[in-house]
């Protein structure tokens, strides 16, 4: 009885997060779609690259092990982290992130921002599939209670962390703004969905 229960509960828990997921992405997008054609461009080149090498000639595992291991290591001192933070953390993101934010520092980044860029959205796309199937493949019980919430929680934290720092960094875009929209787009999912019901 207590384990249908909260079968029951984390499926619930999953489904409620599915509005902030479809509002956080619209927000995002909305945000990057303001950008320059050449910067937009870069971007979907980095995201089509990504699924076409784990499609056609590697799967990366091997490389997000690794920056998940090194994850680990630099949260080591919080052991509650420990278990969390590989999966939340999209550290060759951060890593992307920090070169970014040095080129600009050090007056090269228009040599270097088509290049960034790419691994921007390379990384982010990695890190969201790559922890999507381990996630999938620990979870065994029928339906992926723990695999839909745990990876909706996840994308919507990573999702708020690459534009918490793209605001920081990254000229036209605003975090303000996604954060408006986010809650705004979210907001309208929730409401249609309510009036839906009842």
């Amino acid at each position: 009885m207590k384990e249908t229960f909260l079968y029951i509960f984390k499926f619930f828990a999953a489904a409620s997060l599915f509005p902030a997921v479809i509002g956080t992405t619209a927000a995002l997008l909305a945000g990057y779609s303001s950008f320059e054609a050449s910067v937009r461009d870069m971007l979907q080149l980095g995201l089509g690259s990504y699924l076409f090498c784990r499609l056609f000639v590697y799967d990366f595992s091997h490389v997000y092990l690794f920056g998940q291991k090194v994850v680990a290591s630099l949260c080591g001192f919080l052991k509650p982290l420990i278990s969390t933070a590989p999966f939340v953390l999209p550290i060759y993101t951060l890593f992307v992130l920090l070169g970014y934010m040095l080129a600009t520092a050090i007056g090269q980044i228009e040599t270097f921002r088509p290049f960034l860029l790419f691994l921007l959205s390379f990384t982010i796309v990695m890190h969201i599939v790559m922890t999507a199937g381990d996630l999938y493949a620990k979870d065994n019980v029928p339906g992926k209670p723990d695999y839909f919430f745990a990876m909706s929680l996840i994308y919507l934290v990573d999702i708020f962390l690459v534009a918490l720092v793209s605001g920081l960094i990254l000229p036209g875009f605003s975090f303000p703004e996604f954060f408006r929209g986010m809650v705004d787009k979210s907001g309208d999912v929730y409401l249609k969905i309510f009036r839906q019901l009842f």
